[in-house]
């Protein structure tokens, strides 16, 4: 008996044709990208204007910033709001794009998909609850992460 081919958890073909939908839908309406990146470079004017000038932003309803140095740190602030912004541009140039609902619908799971990856909340050093429980613990808590990691990829829970 021949074992079972491995099955993807995804279509990489289904991926592919969505995400070109959009980006061809982008490239065939270019006066409308160029809106899109027009806005951005004011967007990020304004951003910058901002953060150099300590001025607090609104406190986002983002429960991944929570915390309260999201808000009244400027180094915390700006990697925050510099997040949310890029963010938000991105979701903004997926829907510029053209495609079918459905390539709209995953070109915007993929999106958000691959934003929530790349949170700053989700790394250690761009994380104040993190950095806080690191000098609390003297690193402890990251030797503790680091050997539960190693014990999972040992017991074959991390492939």
């Amino acid at each position: 008996m021949k074992p079972a081919k491995p099955t993807l958890p995804f279509d990489p073909f289904a991926i592919a044709q969505a995400t070109g939908e959009v980006a061809l839908g982008l490239a065939m309406r270019p006066t409308h990208l160029l809106e899109v990146q027009i806005a951005a470079a004011r967007q990020w004017g304004d951003f910058w204007t901002s953060a150099l000038t300590g001025k607090p932003g609104d406190k986002p309803r983002d429960r991944r910033f929570a915390a309260q140095e999201w808000q009244d740190d400027a180094y915390y602030r700006a990697i925050r709001d510099a997040y949310l912004l890029a963010s938000k541009q991105l979701h903004e140039l997926v829907a510029v794009g053209d495609g079918s609902g459905h390539s709209q619908a995953t070109a915007r799971f993929l999106l958000d998909q691959f934003l929530n990856a790349v949170s700053p909340s989700n790394f250690a050093a761009t994380n104040p609850e993190v950095v806080e429980r690191i000098k609390e613990t003297n690193g402890g808590n990251l030797v503790r992460g680091f050997a539960n990691l190693l014990e999972d990829v040992s017991s074959g829970k991390g492939e």
